[in-house]
């Protein structure tokens, strides 16, 4: 006897099959390799807080300091005082800036729990407008690795590099979204997942700045390099846009041997 079975109607759709490889991927690969026993969430109780100053020892309020390994941030007061909750334990990248002053970046190292006082300096910029061409992410290089940086510089969304991904020695991929906002850790039968909390709480996850391969979906975890993340549709770079479709949230990740710009030959994983 001959066996007929019904083809779904997507089947021939390659760009439909590839969203859901996309949607489904950070699911499935919750339970890759899952432990015998329970993995604790990483420490994110630490809190940032310092001043914000001109090369005079004047404050300068209105300015944000932004923690970009969290997608956290504040504004300052008119004392030039700030303070950020919620701070991952581990090594972070601070971002300060305002409009017509020259951004100021800086690595911090945050203990468990720890309260971390960071003081920055800012100087003036003769060229704001320069400042804002620069860092605008829409002008970066959206599916080579070079871009992640450009875009971390315009600070808008989270971001890990290696060190920082490395720092957080991930059992579960849902460990390397630890205290990022707008991501929340779900329980599930072999392990521990994610979920958007924002949007249609869902995730689009694309890989080296396209839709990805199934054959990556098995090592994620253990070849990303780096990610990006946005919690909002409104801060997704408008080339990822075209690739989210679905009113979610989306994170990039990038996995090693990724081409440093689009123009390198890129090859499908084996």
């Amino acid at each position: 006897m001959i066996m007929h079975r019904r083809v779904p109607r997507w089947a021939g759709n390659g760009a439909i099959v590839s969203r859901l490889i996309a949607r489904l991927a950070i699911a499935l690969l919750a339970i890759a390799r899952a432990p015998q026993i329970a993995h604790a969430q990483h420490d994110t109780t630490a809190t940032l807080l310092g001043t914000l100053k001109d090369s005079t020892g004047r404050p300068i309020s209105g300015a944000e300091v932004y923690v970009l390994t969290i997608g956290r941030g504040a504004r300052t007061s008119d004392d030039g005082r700030y303070a950020i909750i919620h701070v991952l334990q581990g090594p972070a990248h601070v971002r300060a800036r305002l409009p017509g002053w020259q951004p100021v970046d800086t690595a911090i190292v945050v203990a468990p729990g720890s309260t971390v006082t960071l003081n920055l300096i800012l100087t003036r910029r003769i060229d704001a407008l320069d400042t804002v061409r620069v860092t605008s992410q829409d002008s970066c290089e959206p599916r080579g690795f070079n871009g992640f940086e450009c875009r971390r510089k315009a600070g808008i969304g989270a971001f890990r590099d290696s060190t920082e991904i490395a720092a957080i020695n991930a059992v579960y991929l849902a460990d390397l979204f630890d205290g990022i906002r707008g991501v929340k850790r779900v329980p599930v039968r072999l392990g521990v997942s994610i979920r958007a909390t924002t949007g249609q709480r869902c995730i689009t996850m694309l890989v080296n700045g396209r839709r990805p391969f199934a054959a990556e979906m098995r090592n994620i975890m253990y070849d990303a390099i780096a990610l990006e993340f946005y919690d909002d549709e409104d801060k997704i770079p408008e080339w990822y846009k075209v690739l989210n479709q679905g009113h979610c949230s989306l994170v990039v990740f990038w996995l090693k041997g990724a081409p440093q710009t689009a123009d390198e030959k890129k090859k499908k994983p084996d």
